[in-house]
């Protein structure tokens, strides 16, 4: 970070304490989440969980078995899961910190909480040895979570555990004598690796009580990666050796004699038409089990045949790994819970044919992930790009599209825009209208540390959700638009149906990722169409002489239930009977209609907005009396030694223009810190200054400003709130108001 330039990546905020200033001046603003009331509160949405609550599939989505306890009967009730990834480091061993969490939580409209299993695993023992304490302790966070409404999504293998030959009584491996290395995916077929790890998962299933628990949700048996995956970015290559080596050997030439009658067979299968690309050699015999195994490297050396029998051979591997975990899962648990692999980057198109018997399909998604140009996670030198999701054509949410798989529900377990992206706030309101129009079943925003329990000022700090209190001001009236129906599932299905032939060709081209770009470039998949109608990748074979595709049209792409429209790079509206939002760059003086709502940014505000105006009281927006907005902009912590405080400076990474890092601050040890590690309080908000027009039929509707508890302050005057023909029209975050993201309106 040696050289970045000084240069504000924003317009300086002017310092400002909630009594007036320019439009870009910011104000502070603290959530005080175990006091949270009124308006912000989600927490209605929830109830303590009971039998009735117990989750499985049916119809491709998730449902509630019922008052009956009996799932596929007519009283099944569909739920969809907003949820957070939820990480204790300590906090684990205090279980009287878990229903203050959970409360917490729960008051955002959290339904879900997912959670790795590494915590319950003693990392100085041989495999698979429990941490009986943690264990135990654990089941308090259980039905502390239980009580609150929220549903548990366990990952199985993200332990942090590694694989020992000295401790865990394996063969030695010389490529890494020391253990066993994650990034090589030996353990997904190796014997004695798999064998551990099922016993694991009925050790720990068993030892959180688990069995008939209504509140378990779903089960993750890998967090991210596959033996498909890691061949193709060469870890096998790079790490398989020895015993290891012999035994991928045995299983692929074993895979071979399974398909084929004998060598002559195999010869005449693999042979190239061309006769330039190795086949099968003279000295390669399947009779004598020496088929070479493929290596990455030579993946355009290989003629075509060879190698999709080896990227065959490959998903063979994965599939037996995956089904044998979740025939685990349901021998100690019950058939009813609902199981995935793992995300669908880790093998692409090809995970419909590994993945196939699986409850589920999971991905993940990051806009603008922090950079690391040095050492993985150095937070003296790490950049972003500051880009933002509807700046940048909604790539994600259209990637996430094309990825979800026809016929079973669909989970993104982690997501995120993390701080400092100063546009961070439009991610989670985005993916949950975007969601719920696509008819997924699940979001999860990465993440919410429960050691922010102890501190009662959060800091903002790259991924975590308390003190962002941009993302946080919206979370949960995204929830609520995702799980309440508000927003209408798409009118028309779509099916990608992609054949057998497309599905290796992604497999040798060693893709699995953005999926929508993929199939575009070598299909002409236009993915524009997801913000039209619903979309599902289907195998070809699976739905043969179907329709194609519609035409998806240009911008602006307005979806097919007429509740949302989509300027490409520039605005991204919401426009349901029970919502409005404007989220994107609007620019100042101009003018947008969204629904019941035009908006207008003052003159000398960022642009930039993220504005989300809900009902409260289940009423069309036009007859609502009581409504929740949000209006938050970026948010920093305060610069360390700065006289007067000031929020932190986003500044050029190095001098490129195309990349932004916080400006540093030397700690005592003369280190260079960031990512949040050095900001100190309060934390600020970007001020937003907007005129807002209301059409409604309700009149004396009166507009608070909320306090960081959801506690009204005085209402705004008329100076602000000015009665029109239609409606009322509101001007917001004016000099002279109360500074919040919040705002109240409500006939009182």
């Amino acid at each position: 970070m040696a050289g970045a330039a000084a240069l504000n990546r924003m317009p300086c905020f002017g310092v400002s304490d909630g009594s007036g200033g320019d439009a870009s001046a910011a104000y502070t603003f603290a959530v005080d989440q175990d006091r949270l009331h009124g308006a912000p509160d989600f927490g209605w949405m929830n109830h303590p969980m009971t039998a009735a609550d117990r989750l499985h599939v049916r119809d491709g989505h998730f449902h509630r078995v019922g008052p009956d306890g009996v799932p596929g009967t007519a009283d099944d009730e569909r739920v969809q899961l907003f949820g957070v990834t939820l990480f204790f480091a300590k906090t684990v061993s205090d279980s009287s910190l878990a229903s203050k969490v959970a409360k917490r939580l729960r008051r955002l409209g959290v339904n879900l909480v997912r959670i790795p299993s590494g915590y319950f695993v003693d990392k100085e023992k041989p495999f698979p040895t429990l941490d009986e304490a943690g264990v135990g302790r654990f089941q308090g966070w259980l039905e502390a979570l239980k009580a609150e409404g929220i549903y548990l999504d366990l990952i199985l293998h993200n332990t942090g555990y590694s694989f020992r030959p000295s401790r865990d009584d394996l063969p030695p491996l010389s490529t890494s004598p020391d253990e066993i290395p994650g990034a090589s995916k030996i353990f997904i077929y190796y014997p004695r690796l798999v064998e551990l790890q099922l016993e694991y998962t009925r050790k720990l299933l068993e030892g959180i009580g688990l069995k008939g628990n209504p509140g378990l949700a779903l089960v993750e048996i890998f967090n991210e990666g596959s033996l498909l995956r890691a061949w193709q970015t060469g870890d096998v290559d790079r790490y398989i050796a020895g015993d290891y080596e012999d035994e991928f050997r045995r299983q692929w030439n074993q895979y071979l004699r399974d398909r084929y009658h004998g060598t002559a067979d195999l010869r005449l299968a693999w042979k190239s038409d061309d006769g330039k690309l190795a086949g099968l050699t003279e000295e390669e015999l399947l009779e004598a089990a020496n088929v070479s195994l493929v290596r990455a490297k030579d993946n355009l050396a290989t003629n075509e045949p060879r190698l999709n029998d080896f990227l065959e051979f490959l998903l063979s591997r994965d599939a037996a790994y995956w089904n044998a975990h979740r025939e685990a899962i349901h021998e100690t648990l019950d058939p009813l819970v609902p199981v995935s692999a793992t995300q669908m980057w880790y093998g692409g198109l090809l995970n419909l044919d590994g993945q196939r018997e699986m409850d589920y399909f999971d991905l993940h998604f990051y806009e603008d992930h922090p950079n690391f140009p040095g050492k993985d996670w150095d937070l003296a030198n790490w950049r972003i790009h500051d880009s933002s999701a509807i700046g940048g054509g909604l790539k994600y949410c259209l990637d996430c599209a094309a990825t979800r798989v026809a016929g079973a529900p669909f989970t993104i377990s982690e997501y995120n825009q993390p701080w400092p992206n100063s546009h961070c706030a439009e991610i989670d309101p985005t993916m949950a209208v975007f969601g719920a129009f696509q008819n997924w079943d699940s979001l999860m925003h990465f993440c919410y540390s429960a050691e922010t329990a102890r501190d009662p000022l959060p800091l903002p700090r790259g991924m975590g959700l308390p003190g962002n209190w941009a993302q946080f001001a919206n979370l949960g009236q995204s929830a609520w638009a995702f799980r309440s129906g508000a927003i209408q599932a798409g009118r028309q299905i779509c099916a990608i149906a992609e054949p057998l032939a497309t599905r290796l060709k992604m497999g040798r081209m060693k893709k699995s990722h953005p999926m929508a770009g993929w199939l575009h470039e070598n299909t002409g998949y236009d993915e524009n169409i997801a913000l039209v109608h619903r979309v599902a990748l289907v195998r070809a074979e699976d739905r043969p002489n179907g329709p194609p595709l519609p035409p998806a049209g240009s911008s602006p792409y307005a979806s097919d239930t007429g509740e949302m429209t989509y300027h490409m790079k520039k605005l991204f509206l919401v426009h349901a009977p029970q919502a409005a939002g404007v989220f994107g760059f609007l620019g100042t003086g101009n003018r947008t209609t969204a629904g019941a709502i035009d908006l207008q940014l003052a003159p000398g505000a960022r642009g930039f907005v993220t504005l989300f105006l809900t009902a409260l009281d289940r009423r069309p927006l036009t007859e609502s009396r009581h409504m929740l907005l949000s209006l938050p902009g970026y948010t920093y912590g305060t610069q360390p030694g700065s006289d007067p405080p000031r929020p932190q400076h986003l500044i050029h990474f190095d001098s490129q223009e195309d990349w932004w890092t916080l400006e540093p601050v030397t700690g005592a040890s003369g280190d260079k810190l960031n990512m949040g590690m050095a900001a100190v309080p309060p934390v600020w908000l970007e001020r937003v200054e907007c005129f807002l027009t209301l059409r409604t039929r309700v009149r004396n509707l009166r507009v608070f400003p909320l306090d960081g508890a959801g506690g009204r302050q005085a209402p705004l005057g008329a100076c602000c709130v000015q009665n029109i023909k239609d409606g009322i029209k509101v001007h917001f975050h004016a000099d002279g108001q109360p500074k919040s993201p919040w705002f109240e309106l409500a006939v009182t």
